[in-house]
């Protein structure tokens, strides 16, 4: 009995497992694309551009209203700013807040 309790004492340790948390992380810049598809996010920012996969998970709003992953097509252009984590290299989205400025760069 005692073996198996110093052998759960020594899987459970949590001085063995370093344990982070993830930061949130924000970046603001324009919708450059989004890809239905792969469900991918291209923002252009001053430092240049940077790629999100967009989950299911995901809160997208402009202003007070929920916007579905699908229409971010319609939102191209305009000013979004991105929290997200990332860990070992993988970036995870938490929320998209499209702006309510304008369209940059595009003309109709």
């Amino acid at each position: 009995m005692q073996a198996v309790l110093v052998v759960l004492w020594l899987l459970g340790s949590p001085a063995q497992v370093p344990r982070t948390s993830p930061t949130t992380l924000r970046i603001t810049g324009t919708i450059e694309k989004y890809d239905p598809a792969t469900r991918i996010l291209s923002l252009s920012t001053v430092s240049g551009g940077v790629t999100f996969e967009v989950t299911p998970l995901v809160h997208i709003h402009q202003g007070w209203q929920m916007v579905e992953a699908s229409e971010l097509v319609r939102w191209t252009g305009f000013p979004a700013t991105v929290r997200f984590s990332e860990s070992s290299g993988v970036k995870t989205v938490r929320s998209i807040r499209i702006g309510r400025g304008h369209r940059v760069g595009l003309e109709k």
